[in-house]
């Protein structure tokens, strides 16, 4: 994956910049300024990676830019429910998950890798900072309904990076349980979701799958990533993912009934995450098979 260009690279400092600021406001105002500060920033540094079609891109500003503005307006009006709703269109959490599937799925490599990563964490810093402002019991739900559809689309998926982008709706709600579970474990979570995912995207060339036929180092540098980010133990992401079920679920009145729907979809985004690696690892043993004839 060719990584950032002189220009993004600027751009991408100081978005990094912002999220050192945003961290030490305790005014909505100002954190809402440095939200859509970044997002502009964001939205330069991809202006400048993309190669053609920015309709992808305009149409993601768009959203994200009503979503911002639907915060601002219910938080000062003091709708929780609707403060809420404008949240998760900003994170693309059920009922608003669609639009993310249709368009961020062909971003290029570098934006795509951003946008599952570090675009998120402005967001996710708005759900810790204004957690009691929101409707928890439908926060909750929504967290509940994207695992699913998010490990359906995954189980469905023959394509890698249509899998990467269904298991970043799903995992969008692993992200908001770790961090309501406590910044650190947040911080853990992303670094080695980061990790894997750069991985996975510096091994991918093209729109679908065959591209790990080439070579097999890159099938087993992709196969392991998969399986990490899966949260199959003993890697770390396993931990950490039960760590925030545990944490969150002592907040939660019906906690068990809770518990029991994140483990069971959890499950589902195993399937999905281990149906691509045994097709991957058939694929490649045809392949060789095939070379060797």
């Amino acid at each position: 994956m060719v990584f950032l260009t002189p220009q993004s690279f600027l751009f991408f400092m100081l978005y990094i910049l912002f999220l050192f600021f945003m961290l030490c406001v305790d005014s909505f105002y100002v954190f809402w300024a440095f939200l859509e500060i970044s997002t502009l920033i964001f939205m330069g540094m991809s202006y400048s990676l993309f190669k053609n079609n920015f309709s992808q891109l305009l149409t993601f500003f768009i959203i994200q830019t009503i979503s911002a503005f639907s915060v601002l307006v219910f938080y000062i009006v003091g709708w929780n429910l609707a403060f809420t709703l404008s949240v998760l269109l900003k994170l693309s959490i059920f009922p608003f998950h669609f639009w993310y599937l249709n368009i961020v799925t062909f971003f290029p490599n570098v934006v795509l890798f951003i946008s599952r990563t570090f675009f998120k964490i402005p967001s996710l810093f708005l759900v810790y900072i204004f957690y009691p402002f929101l409707s928890i019991s439908f926060l909750f739900v929504s967290i509940i309904i994207t695992i699913f559809i998010g490990s359906l689309s995954m189980v469905f998926s023959n394509d890698l990076r249509f899998l990467l982008v269904s298991s970043s709706v799903a995992n969008n709600s692993w992200f908001i349980l770790s961090i309501l579970a406590s910044a650190l474990v947040f911080s853990f979570y992303l670094l080695f979701y980061s990790i894997f995912l750069f991985l996975i995207l510096n091994s991918l060339e093209g729109l679908s799958s065959s591209f790990v036929l080439k070579t097999s180092p890159s099938f087993h540098l992709v196969l392991i990533s998969l399986v990490a980010i899966a949260g199959i133990p003993p890697f770390p992401v396993f931990f950490i993912k039960i760590l925030s079920v545990l944490r969150v679920s002592f907040y939660i009145l019906e906690s068990s009934i809770f518990i029991f729907f994140i483990m069971l979809f959890r499950v589902f985004m195993l399937l999905g995450y281990l149906k691509y690696s045994f097709s991957l690892i058939f694929d490649v043993y045809i392949t060789q098979q095939h070379i060797f004839l």
